[in-house]
């Protein structure tokens, strides 16, 4: 007898194939699209970059899968950029630098190109942000601003620039911006009279900032110096000095003082609460008139200092460095020093120079005496044998 075996409907298998269907559609929507192998990619570093950041960082495109040590020539915006090429390295891959100044904002794109091979990579520059400065106080005397000085901190400049500032036509110096085009500095301008005062910032690329600074009292009076002496000699200036005194400095403030031609720094000096300062100068100097600052922040003063040379001594010279005598005149010899010196309150006692018998004291030698009372002797009779030798008489003829 024959079984027949029922076969199953199409209905029992519907479940499974929806099921293994939608298990291949997400499958395919989460994965993302494959690269084909060997095709060459490049991507811009950073997608967004303001006009400044393009001109001084630049935008890098990396790359793979291109033929090891290929030379691929770049284009900006389709135009073929000159005399620059593009090497990949020993594996096929692409890091390529570009800078460019004056780039308008867009979208801007980079492309590279060897035979067949041709890939590009886009980027954004967006415009640089407007460049401000912010005064800390925004409002101070006129004195305080010579002395201490406004806070001025700057953003959105050129990196790594010069910004130099002025106060209507006053010079604030200079400074070097940071990696972000900001700076922080302390700013000092004397003799600036009240109302509302504008100071400007501009860097080395051209980017210029305003700020506002409101200015209050009036104009404190220039400061003054005197010396006493103010002549003195090169070797008084050594051994007593000058006594400078001076007055109308920043009150409780340190005031420097230096040379003004070399700029060498004297000292360094506190003015007291009303605003004086006193110093006594003791240094080595040449004759001629010799100019020094005082300065305490933006307040300056300058004088002159005359000094003379010593003068010339006709005395007794004495020992290398040591004051001369009454200026009386002596003897050369003199001059010589003994060859020991006596101890204090015991009798001279000349002392031979070694090798000969020449006194150290007058250069005299012992047989000298002897010689010279020959002289006399001889000096003397000559004399009187001529005194007695008999005229000779003339006869008349």
């Amino acid at each position: 007898m024959t079984k027949s075996v029922s076969q199953p409907s199409r209905k029992a298998y519907l479940p499974a194939l929806l099921a293994a269907m939608l298990v291949l559609a997400m499958a395919w929507f989460s994965t993302p699209p494959a690269v084909a192998a060997g095709q060459p990619t490049a991507l811009a570093v950073p997608a967004s970059l303001t006009v400044h950041q393009l001109s001084f960082n630049g935008v890098h495109v990396v790359g793979e899968n291109y033929a090891p040590n290929l030379v691929l020539t770049p284009a900006f915006d389709g135009v073929a950029v000159a005399d620059i090429v593009a090497v990949t390295d020993g594996q096929g891959k692409l890091d390529f630098g570009y800078a460019r100044e004056n780039v308008a904002p867009g979208m801007h794109t980079l492309s590279f190109a060897a035979g067949s091979i041709s890939t590009s990579a886009s980027f954004t520059v967006t415009p640089d942000p407007v460049p401000t400065v912010v005064l800390t106080p925004s409002s101070i005397s006129s004195a305080d601003l010579a002395a201490v000085g406004v806070r001025a901190e700057g953003s959105a400049f050129s990196n790594y620039r010069i910004v130099e500032p002025k106060l209507e036509g006053r010079d604030g110096g200079g400074f070097l911006t940071d990696g972000q085009g900001g700076f922080s500095q302390q700013l000092r301008f004397a003799g600036v009279a009240a109302g509302q005062r504008t100071l400007t910032f501009t860097d080395e690329a051209g980017k210029t900032a305003t700020a506002t600074l409101t200015v209050t009292g009036e104009v404190p009076a220039a400061p003054q110096v005197a010396f006493e002496p103010s002549t003195i000699s090169t070797s008084a200036l050594a051994d007593t000095g000058t006594q400078i005194s001076g007055r109308g400095f920043p009150a409780n403030l340190p005031v420097e003082i230096l040379y003004d031609h070399s700029g060498t720094m004297i000292s360094t000096v506190q003015a007291d609460d009303q605003g004086r300062i006193s110093y006594l100068l003791k240094d080595t100097l040449v004759p001629g008139e010799a100019g020094i600052i005082f300065r305490s922040g933006a307040v300056y003063a300058q004088a002159s200092l005359t000094v003379t040379a010593d003068p010339e001594t006709t005395g007794n010279l004495g020992q290398p460095g040591q004051p001369a005598d009454s200026g009386q005149a002596v003897p050369a010899v003199n001059r010589i020093a003994p060859a020991a010196q006596p101890a204090a309150g015991a009798a001279a006692e000349l002392q031979p120079v070694a090798g000969t018998d020449r006194l150290a004291a007058t250069g005299a030698n012992d047989s000298l005496p002897a010689a010279a009372g020959l002289l006399v002797l001889l000096g003397t009779a000559a004399v009187f044998s001529v005194r007695n030798r008999p005229l000779a008489r003339t006869r008349k003829r």
